[in-house]
């Protein structure tokens, strides 16, 4: 039944078909090639990462020191001294940053209207050096979270 295709159905063979296999020399070439810009694309890659991971540590630290802060305005306009606030700020700082700082000098209680009665705002700052944030990779390209800071201040009504 099924007999060979007609001469004008039959697809012809190509005369210059591309070789798939590169000659040793040229194989030698290519992987030198490769290595070679590998060599320079890893050192941007690996600057890349690095920051990449500092700057979502910093971001995260950020919203650490944010809720600190909303925590600290939380107790002091219940009512709480001085203590419980930086208590408050030291539990939403979280252990491993707390055992780093002071919080008597992180932590800034002010009453704008100079009055602790109910009604009157209290705002609570809290400040902590960036690098107990985040983890200080980029310092040998000229950023230093070191000589930086996060702060954060949040202000309430006394209750």
């Amino acid at each position: 039944m099924h007999g060979p295709l007609p001469a004008r159905l039959r697809m012809k063979r190509s005369v210059c078909l591309p070789s798939l296999t590169l000659g040793a020399r040229q194989g030698r070439r290519v992987g030198a090639l490769l290595t070679f810009e590998l060599l320079f694309l890893l050192p941007f890659l690996l600057v890349m990462f690095l920051s990449l991971v500092e700057f979502s540590a910093l971001l995260v630290g950020e919203a650490k020191v944010s809720a600190a802060a909303r925590e600290g305005a939380r107790v002091a306009a219940m009512g709480g001294n001085t203590s419980d606030i930086q208590a408050a700020v030291g539990t939403a700082l979280g252990t491993g940053i707390t055992a780093k700082i002071d919080l008597s000098t992180a932590v800034t209680i002010t009453y704008p209207n100079t009055d602790t009665t109910t009604g009157n705002p209290v705002q609570v700052q809290v400040c902590v050096a960036g690098n107990l944030l985040a983890p200080n990779f980029l310092c040998v390209l000229g950023f230093d979270l070191s000589t930086k800071s996060v702060c954060s201040q949040t202000t309430m009504m006394i209750e």
